[in-house]
């Protein structure tokens, strides 16, 4: 808070209030009387040639009376932190400096001030206007009596206290917002896809050989036959025992089973699933699908999965190498190497696909590569074949696509529209743009461009637009240079403007409110001016001098001279611009200033080359006639207008 001995001292309570001195009862009173003071900062020392805001209120009654007359200053100080006002020619912010009852009871003087120059003012001092002036006080009607006789000087009272303005209080901060959400969770991570390990097949059967003969049984030799007994029958000999013979080698080892095993079998042999395994250590297992046939009977192997969240097919690796490869070594093959097709219309949370590639670790989820011998158009490509909606390659992510390129004539992103407008706003739109900021270019190379609109139609229109900028309410286009170092647009050729052609800054009395205008000059010629201020000699003589290229880009002049403080009949150019660049004034005053103004027509090569562009009324192009740049102003219809067909709409993902 600034007090008033601290931010602001006033020289006297009011100086010279009373400045204008009426001689009779009909005098015209000057509606307002100055006011002078220092302007000081906290620590007491004087605002040096600085803008000062001050608000001067003139309050009745006492010092916190009510406000009867409100104004506002801007001022600058001196070299010794003085300023002078005069008060009742200010900017009025209420009631009517003419109106003040200056009779009607005392008066007071509220000062406040910005030492900024801004309008965020605090109290500096109220003080009482002790002597009403005179003459605003008969111009209220008041009668002025005889002027008294001087009477003696009292003794010089006691200096009073300095007062200090009291500083109110700091409003109540308000409250803060709630925090806006932050980023949205993100959804858990879709389980891995395993395929099931296809089934094991079957052990062959053991191929039995064919037992050789047997061998010939042995013959033992028979004893003698003994005599015929008589009497009682003698026992029965023992059977004789013949000794085998040896056994004969084995034979050949038959053919295998001549058929009944299949893969199921071979899987639950020895129990049920029990050979389901095979390890491969002696080469890969191959499948040689029959030559000639198309269709399911052509393919090799064929998985047929109706299990819930599973796979047709899967593939572990834990080495080093591809879970899956596949190759196709015929050059005139029209089909894909792999294919895989969905009919799924699932799309929420979001819709499946075909092919799913996913990473978790650093590695990429889809990768397409052509090499460099190869000679396809694309890696990767992604071919959306509906008429209206639906996007053929989509990116997701921090960042949602990336193009790179290391060629010098190669493009990191390459857009192309090869549709044909037809229609109003069908405008076959390459790339479109949406979000924050729809498109952003920029380059680190000095010669090149950021963003770079071209359109090489041949056609004599004005449609042929390189880039178009469009905005529902702001500016179409806005070109900036960061260190003004350079024009912030800059045209080549022709500048054109179907409306004023501006000069615009913030505005140096209020430059966060309010913007300052100035508007080009118009004519009927390519013209350039110049201008100066010349005093002229002993011999009421002077001369003017122009730049040095004036000549060289300049033809067909006119003058223009003002004298000034003094009128000058007799002034004249006396000598036109000759070689040096000069001409000469005379007729004039000794010591008399005189402003001068050149007019000339600009000839520089552009202009000696092109005289087509000094032309004022020209025809309009073939595909221009029957429109209007402006069609709301002749009471024309919008399809009228030159570049309707150029309005694109609002964009919108075609889904």
């Amino acid at each position: 808070m600034y007090t008033m001995n601290k931010l602001f001292k006033q020289s006297v309570a009011i100086i010279a209030l009373a400045l204008a001195v009426c001689t009779g009862m009909n005098a015209q009173a000057p509606q307002k009387f100055n006011y002078q003071a220092i302007a000081r900062n906290s620590t007491g020392t004087e605002l040096v040639n600085q803008a000062v805001g001050i608000r001067i209120s003139i309050l009745d009654g006492s010092p916190n009376g009510t406000v009867v007359y409100q104004e506002t200053h801007t001022k600058t100080t001196n070299n010794f932190g003085l300023f002078n006002l005069e008060v009742g020619a200010g900017t009025v912010v209420s009631g009517t400096f003419a109106n003040i009852a200056w009779g009607g009871g005392s008066k007071y003087v509220k000062t406040e001030i910005d030492p900024t120059g801004g309008t965020t003012y605090s109290v500096a001092g109220t003080s009482q206007l002790i002597s009403v002036p005179y003459a605003l006080y008969a111009a209220n009607g008041g009668t002025q009596g005889p002027t008294g006789s001087v009477g003696p000087q009292g003794p010089a009272g006691p200096t009073g206290p300095t007062g200090i303005g009291a500083q109110g209080p700091t409003g109540p901060q308000g409250l803060q917002g709630p925090t806006g959400p932050g980023v949205g969770a993100t959804g858990p991570t879709g389980p891995t896809g395993v395929g099931a390990v296809g089934p094991q097949g079957p052990t062959g059967p053991t191929g039995v050989g064919v037992a050789g003969p047997t061998g010939p049984t042995g013959v033992g030799v028979a004893g003698p036959t003994g005599p015929t007994g008589v009497g009682v029958a003698g026992p029965t000999g023992p059977t004789g025992v013949g000794i085998t013979g040896p056994q004969g080698p084995a034979g050949p080892t038959g053919p295998g089973g001549g058929g009944g095993g299949t893969l199921d079998a071979a899987y639950d042999f020895g129990g049920s699933g029990a050979g389901r395994n095979i390890t491969v250590d002696a080469g890969s297992v191959t499948l040689t699908g029959p030559t000639g046939v198309t269709g399911l009977n052509g393919i090799a192997l064929l998985v047929n999965q109706f299990g819930t969240g599973t796979a047709g097919i899967g593939a572990n690796l834990s080495g080093t190498g591809n879970a899956i490869s596949a190759n196709s070594s015929n050059a005139a093959n029209s089909f894909s190497t792999i294919q895989a097709v969905t009919n799924s219309t699932v799309t929420t949370p979001t819709p499946t696909s075909a092919i799913l590639g996913q990473s978790t670790g650093a590695a990429r989820g889809v990768a397409g590569e052509v090499t460099s011998s190869g000679t396809a158009d694309a890696a990767v490509r992604g071919v959306n074949l509906r008429t209206t909606g639906g996007i053929g390659a989509e990116g997701v992510g921090f960042n949602g696509l990336s193009g790179r390129s290391a060629a010098n004539q190669g493009y990191a992103v390459f857009a192309n529209n090869t549709a044909i407008p037809a229609g109003t706003n069908a405008n076959s739109i390459a790339v479109a743009g949406l979000g924050g900021i729809g498109v952003n270019g920029q380059t680190t190379y000095g010669t090149l461009a950021g963003v770079l609109g071209q359109n090489f139609t041949t056609t004599t229109t004005d449609d042929n637009i390189g880039v178009l900028g469009q905005s529902q309410a702001g500016a179409g286009v806005v070109g900036s240079n960061i260190d003004l170092s350079y024009f912030g647009v800059l045209s080549l050729g022709d500048f054109g403007a179907t409306g004023t052609k501006n000069f615009i800054i913030d505005h140096p009395m209020d430059p966060e409110n309010k913007f300052l205008k100035h508007f080009s000059i118009e004519s009927d010629q390519v013209l350039n001016v110049y201008r100066g201020n010349i005093t002229l000699d002993a011999n009421g003589e002077a001369t003017a001098t122009l730049p040095h290229y004036f000549q060289s880009i300049n033809i067909n002049f006119s003058y223009q001279l003002t004298p000034v403080g003094a009128a000058t009949p007799g002034l004249f150019v006396k000598e036109e611009i000759g070689t040096g660049n000069t001409f000469k004034i005379a007729g004039g005053a000794a010591g008399q200033k005189v402003s001068w103004v050149v007019y000339s027509e600009r000839n520089d090569p552009y202009m000696q080359q092109h005289p087509e562009k000094r032309d004022t009324e020209v025809e309009k192009r073939s595909g221009q006639k029957g429109t209007y740049m402006h069609p709301q102003l002749y009471n024309q219809p919008a399809s009228k207008g030159t570049y309707f067909n150029l309005n694109q709409p609002q964009i919108k993902e075609q889904r």
